[in-house]
């Protein structure tokens, strides 16, 4: 669901002529052999447009000539952005950036209008490669353009756009935070922008698995697109609806938009037929359900959509099993690993390829570097040689002011060396540092996307083979129940990881808001237990690196689910306070209390001894009949050094 509101917002600004072919004519050619400067550009610009979609290298070239033959900053510019927009549709992202950058900076505060659309569409690929705090940053500048012009319906868009940003970070709440400002900006007209604003609360409050919230903000999506004339949005908003339906478990609703969704016949929309074949399937219409996906996978199977065939396959493996044909469904889920097999290796190398290229581009700038030192070094020899005849020529009146010029000189180079040889310290540390973050944010995606799924999979083929012993064996369903448990656990766990390996650091309201849905989801879990979340904490903003703020959230989790299991008490208090230069963690319940000196010797108390004694901080834990308290406190300027460090 969220892909087709991603590609809604990726061509939202405006469009470009790329991917339009058009026949190149020879009296456009003949315009462009009489015309010179900034006319000839924009003509050479429109001859580009007839080459991008068949010949690209030719359109590439033409817009070379015509950045070439620009003489205004403006129409260089628009050059610029028309070929990032090219690089952009020959997926090449590093020459896409460059472009958009110096478009950018090229436009402006001379045509604000073009600049602000470099900025979107540099917003977009940070997004895509999940350099999500550039995104934000690159965000926000996006929106102080937009406001100082004219259109407030693009306002709202650059404001969606930072939503969506938080969206793709999974932090759900702040990006319906967003959304709901760009509603409370006054002038807006366009009925998609609208429409789109109420979509995307909608699709994150389906990300927080609050359905009902969900379809009320998609249903007024709906409404305003109904408004639009020809919205290209109404049928992805129909079978978004029909998607949370399915999940609420109302599959005559859910069937009656995913139909909707697909009487759009401008569109193949192979998710929604996908999804249509699993309400079937939930309804206990097998046969329907057989007859749309076996469709859907043979045409996804001749157009070669690596990432839709996936979803394919996954519904086919259900069918079967629900079918009780376990051999097939054994196949189709070979299929499916097949599959995510393949696009994980196209995946990797692309980014082979897109390191190769960087590394060779280093190089080169590495051997120029070298030639430069190399003529510097040879200037500096001429110079000192020149210096030393100048010397012995007058020798009998200057060796002393020689001689102390030439002391100078050797402390000012030697200071020289210790500047450069601190520069490039400093400099291949920065580099170290943003390689090391990328490489999270690669390996959470991958995490995510690979693992994550791998997990979902496990837990699937567990309840295929409960249902294929049945109670033949009750030892063996019982191991397999847990099996399935612990990947469950392992699935939060992971997602928990992510979130962390997502930030370099983490801001106290970061773990504010995750402890906050966390307690939220334990109250649902620990039925007449009170869960109550407090904050006390004031002075500077405390900011942690991602392991602290990680193990703290490990901390609480531990302390609070002891309590649920094994205290018996009617309410559990959360805290978090200051006191100078300590943060404090307490976690206090009115249970029946337990003996401090037995329970030590439990893993659960001993990792959260074990990761206070690595923040540098301590653990405290008394317990007496009906009352029960674990406070943790670790040095706040600690962890603050340590990430500089």
């Amino acid at each position: 669901m969220k892909s087709l509101v991603f590609v809604a917002l990726i061509f939202i600004v405006g469009e470009t002529a790329f991917g339009k072919v058009r026949s190149p004519t020879d009296s456009l050619k003949q315009l462009v052999s009489s015309r010179h400067g900034d006319e000839r550009s924009k003509l050479l610009i429109q001859l580009s447009y007839q080459y991008a979609g068949n010949n690209p290298d030719t359109a590439l070239v033409l817009l070379e000539q015509a950045l070439a033959g620009a003489k205004t900053p403006e129409i260089r510019g628009k050059v610029l952005f028309e070929r990032a927009m090219l690089h952009r549709f020959l997926e090449n992202d590093k020459r896409q950036a460059e472009a958009l950058d110096s478009a950018y900076q090229t436009l402006k505060g001379v045509n604000d209008s073009i600049a602000a659309n470099a900025l979107h569409y540099k917003v977009v690929l940070l997004q895509l490669q999940g350099q999500y705090e550039k995104a934000l940053q690159t965000g926000h500048l996006l929106i102080d353009t937009r406001k100082a012009l004219p259109s407030r319906n693009h306002e709202l868009n650059a404001v969606l756009q930072t939503g969506y940003t938080y969206d793709r970070m999974g932090d759900y709440r702040k990006a319906i935070v967003w959304y709901k400002k760009g509603l409370e900006i006054q002038g807006v007209t366009n009925e998609n922008f609208i429409g789109r604003a109420y979509g995307l609360i909608g699709i994150a409050y389906d990300g927080l698995a609050e359905y009902e919230e969900a379809i009320a903000y998609n249903l007024q999506a709906v409404e305003h697109f109904k408004k639009a004339p020809n919205s290209s949005f109404l049928h992805t908003w129909y079978s978004n609806l029909g998607n949370t339906y399915t999940k609420m478990g109302k599959l005559d609703l859910a069937e009656k938009y995913t139909l909707l969704a697909l009487e759009d016949a401008k569109e193949q929309r192979y998710i929604a037929r996908v999804n249509l074949g699993k309400i079937y399937m939930e309804q206990g219409l097998l046969a329907e359900s057989q007859a749309v996906l076996e469709k859907v996978t043979q045409e996804l199977e001749n157009t070669g959509q690596t990432n839709y065939l996936s979803q394919a396959y996954n519904r086919m493996h259900e069918l079967y099993r629900k079918k009780g044909d376990y051999k097939t469904a054994l196949a189709y889920f070979e299929k499916y690993k097949a599959n995510e097999d393949k696009r994980l290796s196209e995946a990797k190398i692309k980014q082979v390829n897109e390191l190769a290229v960087e590394y060779e581009t280093a190089e080169k700038e590495r051997l120029l570097a070298e030639q430069r030192a190399q003529l510097a070094e040879g200037e500096l020899l001429v110079k000192n040689r020149n210096q030393w005849i100048f010397g012995l020529s007058f020798l009998a009146i200057g060796l002393a002011a020689i001689g102390t010029l030439l002391y100078k000189q050797e402390q000012l180079k030697s200071q020289q060396v210790q500047r450069e040889a601190a520069l490039k310290l400093t400099l291949n540390d920065i580099e170290h540092r943003n390689r090391l973050q990328e490489q999270r944010l690669a390996i959470s995606r991958d995490l995510h996307d690979n693992i994550g799924s791998q997990l979902t999979f496990i837990i699937s083929a567990i309840d295929t083979l409960k249902q294929f012993v049945g109670d033949q064996n009750t030892r063996f369903t019982e191991r397999l129940a847990h099996m399935g448990a612990f990947a469950k656990d392992t699935i939060q766990e992971l997602r928990d990881t992510i979130w962390a390996m997502n930030k370099d650091q983490i801001a106290l309201e970061d773990l504010e808001t995750r402890v906050s849905d966390f307690i939220e989801k334990a109250n649902l879990v620990a039925g007449e237990v009170g869960l109550v979340f407090r904050t006390d904490v004031e002075g500077d903003t405390i900011i942690f690196d991602s392991r602290t703020g990680m193990w703290l959230y490990r901390i609480l989790q531990e302390a609070v689910n002891n309590a649920i299991k094994y205290a018996e008490a009617k309410t559990i208090a959360v805290t978090f306070g200051r006191d100078a230069g300590l943060f404090l963690l307490t976690v206090e319940d009115d249970g029946k209390g337990f003996d401090v000196e037995r329970a030590e010797r439990g893993n659960g108390l001993e990792n959260m001894r074990r990761r206070a004694q690595v923040l540098h901080g301590e653990l405290e834990l008394v317990s007496e009949k009906g009352k029960t308290v674990v406070s943790c406190r670790i040095p706040i300027k600690h962890q603050k050094d340590e990430e500089i460090a």
